[in-house]
């Protein structure tokens, strides 16, 4: 914590108590000054892109929670800065590490930080050319229980194309923005009047109009000239006699 020293001198004099006419004072007072608010906030930095200022703001809170385990995690995918693990140097790649397993450590239900673990082991076994071919169980159990929006934002920070696990992570992120539409559909089919409609007054399914027609309902003036016709014919008299 940032601390500023200052020195005050003074003069106090007729002290009675102590037989002294003139005594010399000195304290020395410390100040902690507050640390500066980071603006902006860790995950908005994210989900912006600025891994600058994203990394301070999640050192700033890991100051003051050591153990916060998205602090953790978001630490991580800023330091990543949005490059392929192989890109980054070696002492990044560690940093990058600790942080997912501190996260790791800290909350062991951490999904999305063990799914990063993951994308990078990946991402390292990619460049001797071994890359796996399907997913373990373990794996799709982590998949099939993570956020949609978490897996977006490791498919969108942790770039590991290659990766089979990322290309899940992509299916997983698009299941999310597959879901937003056909609620938004739902939510227009539900408010908006059918074609058909009058204006000023609510849509009638098929059902509620046969319901209508079957109660007894009076018919329209067209239809009673055609009643009469029908009635008047041959073919209609012999059916009333």
């Amino acid at each position: 914590m940032n601390a500023e020293h200052v020195s005050v001198d003074g003069v106090f004099s007729g002290s009675s108590v102590l037989g002294q006419g003139v005594q010399h004072v000195h304290h020395t007072y410390h100040l902690h000054a507050p640390l500066p608010a980071v603006r902006p906030q860790g995950p908005a930095a994210l989900a912006s892109r600025d891994y600058a200022a994203a990394a301070e703001a999640f050192r700033a809170l890991l100051l003051k929670q050591p153990v916060d385990a998205s602090a953790h995690f978001g630490l991580a995918l800023a330091l990543l800065g949005g490059r392929h693990p192989c890109r980054c140097s070696v002492r990044v790649l560690e940093r990058v590490t600790a942080s997912l397993r501190s996260a790791v450590t800290a909350a062991p239900g951490h999904r999305a930080a063990r799914l990063a673990l993951l994308l990078i082991r990946d991402a390292e076994l990619s460049r001797w050319g071994r890359q796996r071919r399907r997913l373990t169980r373990e794996d799709r159990r982590l998949l099939t229980r993570i956020a949609p929006a978490s897996a977006r934002e490791l498919a969108t920070h942790i770039p590991a194309v290659e990766s089979i696990l990322w290309q899940e992570l992509q299916k997983r992120a698009a299941d999310d923005t597959a879901s937003s539409s056909g609620r938004s559909r739902r939510h227009r089919s539900l408010t908006e009047p059918k074609s058909g409609a009058p204006s000023g007054e609510p849509a009638r399914s098929p059902d509620a109009r046969r319901t209508a027609t079957a109660g007894g309902a009076e018919p329209s003036a067209t239809s009673r000239p055609l009643a009469r016709r029908r009635s008047a014919s041959p073919r209609g008299r012999r059916r009333t006699s």
